[in-house]
């Protein structure tokens, strides 16, 4: 898998994009408290025995005042960056909306509707083409891939899902997610299901965007691995519609129950955790 080479900057952005927003004035505070005072009082006590030169205690105390500062302006460069990508999300709610979005604002758009449901967000930078991975996901231990295509009207086929299964393989990763603005074909949904894939369409996209809210605060999130399909969820996958709690896809289901016993409605596949349904 294509990754940036981080270096000690980009690994400190990550930390300042994924922490919380205090986090930045706190870690240039104590870089600089650091410098100034304690690195200081170390050289001075090790002077007796090891030979010290005494101009090196302005040039660190010098180092960590640009360091620290260095930390603040990346701290403010994230926060623009973290509410661009929440004006972009907030403000492309609906499925022909997202289509207009480049490449780019479509992962970090996805990236950020992950962001929301708890998830740790490292988008990759990788423009390479299929299988490639857009972002990587980490909550809990475990570690999610993900693959975005942004097709507006296109149908994805078996071969991407194929492809980012050997790459969820080769990286040890728990699960995976391609996510499209487009549709899935019916065998594509069937070979994901049973190889611990999550698919997102576009339909489950907006679903999903609608569920953690333009407020920021996150539903409880999906599984990134779609429950096994009932033979009739099967025979209906090219057609299922998206769970409106969860973004999940939905099965066909008949009602037991009730004065609406023997009737057909959708009901989300992630049941009885998520008890989403839809009129069939």
């Amino acid at each position: 898998m294509a990754r940036r080479n981080n270096g000690l900057i980009d690994a400190i952005g990550d930390v300042l994009m994924i922490g919380p927003i205090w986090l930045g004035p706190v870690l240039a505070a104590a870089v600089a408290v650091a410098g100034w005072f304690v690195l200081p009082g170390v050289f001075s006590s090790l002077s007796d025995r090891i030979p010290l030169h005494v101009s090196l205690v302005p040039l660190i105390r010098n180092g960590s005042l640009i360091l620290a500062g260095g930390i603040l302006v990346m701290w403010l460069v994230s926060l623009v960056k973290r509410s661009a990508a929440r004006r972009t999300f907030d403000s492309h709610a609906s499925r022909d909306s997202v289509g207009n979005l480049s490449w780019r604002q479509f992962e970090g758009y996805v990236g950020e509707a992950f962001r929301r449901e708890g998830y740790h967000v490292e988008q990759t930078g990788d423009p390479a083409g299929d299988g490639g991975i857009d972002l990587v996901l980490r909550k809990d231990g475990e570690v999610t891939l993900v693959q975005c295509k942004h097709w507006k009207a296109r149908s994805v086929g078996v071969k991407p899902v194929r492809e980012l299964l050997g790459v969820m393989a080769g990286e040890g990763a728990q699960a995976a997610v391609l996510v499209t603005s487009g549709v899935f074909t019916a065998e594509a949904i069937g070979f994901a299901r049973a190889n611990r894939i999550r698919l997102i369409d576009g339909d489950a996209l907006a679903a999903l965007v609608q569920s953690v809210g333009s407020n920021g605060q996150a539903a409880p999130p999906a599984s990134p691995v779609a429950a096994p399909a009932t033979p009739v969820a099967a025979e209906a996958a090219s057609s299922a519609p998206s769970c409106p709690k969860c973004g999940a896809r939905m099965v066909l289901r008949t009602a037991r129950k009730g004065a609406a016993a023997g009737s057909r409605f959708w009901g989300c596949q992630a049941y009885p955790r998520c008890r989403g349904t839809r009129p069939a």
